[in-house]
């Protein structure tokens, strides 16, 4: 099971346990 992040047109897969700097700078 993976989640996708979209930002600005860039595209990122976020796998099952593994995190993403990218994903939490989006949360600020």
């Amino acid at each position: 099971m993976y989640a996708v992040i979209r930002d600005r047109g860039a595209q990122y897969r976020v796998e099952e346990g593994q995190t993403l700097d990218v994903a939490l700078m989006d949360a600020e």
